[in-house]
């Protein structure tokens, strides 16, 4: 005859199996999505699909008439992006109160705040100009500063335009803005398109 204890691992399992049975059929069913935060999301989502194909229509045009304008603008939309994201994120992700926040960590969500605004700004006057300049189907005179960054490990800089920008005022406005941020910028500069010549006749 078998020993009892060879039946306790059988035992055990059929245990575990009936508490997880009781367990989730006592449980309350989820309670049901809203349909309206649903449709908020969906509409949020759809309104950032629409901006984002009318910016690389805006942007692909933008290439045809004046490549180094597509450039300065293209690195303005990528900063914002690139600062608008992070401070969304890093503000998602702490969950402590401002309050009670290290002061390191303060300091970086503000300055995020303050990146994410002056590109977010820049863009709101580089956009009318650009799409001026695309329903013209010409590029006018325009103004740019650079802005230098770590290229490489071995303390390399590399040095982009922003931009375009339809004044001076304009551009010295938001150099200004970033140089107060401690960013290392170069002060504006006026860029002159030449027209090109009308292509030879075909004989």
């Amino acid at each position: 005859m078998s020993d009892w204890k060879s039946y306790l691992p059988g035992l055990f399992l059929v245990i575990v199996v009936a508490a997880w049975i009781l367990l989730f059929a006592s449980s309350p069913p989820y309670p049901p999505s809203e349909p309206e935060i649903s449709d908020q999301t969906e509409t949020s989502s759809e309104l950032e699909t629409a901006k984002g194909i009318a910016e690389a229509q805006r942007t692909g045009v933008l290439i045809e008439i004046g490549l180094s304008a597509w450039l300065a603008y293209s690195n303005v939309l990528s900063a914002k992006l690139f600062f608008c994201l992070i401070q969304e994120g890093s503000r998602q992700s702490s969950d402590a109160p401002a309050s009670q926040q290290p002061e390191y960590m303060t300091d970086f969500l503000s300055l995020l705040d303050k990146q994410c605004a002056v590109y977010t700004q820049m863009e709101s006057v580089i956009t009318p100009f650009v799409d001026q300049i695309i329903a013209d189907k010409k590029i006018e005179n325009y103004y740019v500063f650079s802005m230098l960054e770590p290229a490489d490990e071995i303390f390399m800089w590399a040095e982009k335009d922003i931009g375009i920008f339809p004044s001076l005022a304009d551009c010295q406005r938001f150099e200004r803005a970033l140089h107060e941020l401690d960013v290392s910028t170069r002060r504006c500069r006026l860029v002159t398109v030449t027209p090109l010549p009308p292509p030879a006749p075909v004989r």
